[in-house]
């Protein structure tokens, strides 16, 4: 199974409707769908909290997401993402 990794801030915010669909359906297509933010995890907002109850979402603390998301075991496929900047350099 293929792994997506979403943005929220400028990615999700900005394109609710499509990767609502992507979430909706991940499965469908073998995908699973997890997000990842730049965030601190006292960052968070009603949206976010929200999407936590659908897909699991990774606070990486101003961490470079792909650093971040493989010490904890994960490591996307695909990356969609408004600024590739932040999968790779630390904040």
């Amino acid at each position: 199974m293929k792994l997506i990794c979403l943005d929220y801030d400028n990615t999700y915010t900005e394109f609710k409707s499509l990767c609502d669909m992507i979430i909706d359906k991940q499965s469908e297509f073998g995908y699973k769908v997890i997000m990842c933010t730049m965030r601190k995890p006292n960052e968070t907002n009603e949206e976010l909290e929200k999407l936590e109850k659908r897909i699991n979402v990774h606070y990486s603390s101003r961490q470079a997401k792909r650093d971040f998301l493989k010490s904890i075991g994960i490591e996307p496929s695909i990356w969609i993402d408004d600024n590739p900047l932040w999968i790779y350099n630390d904040g």
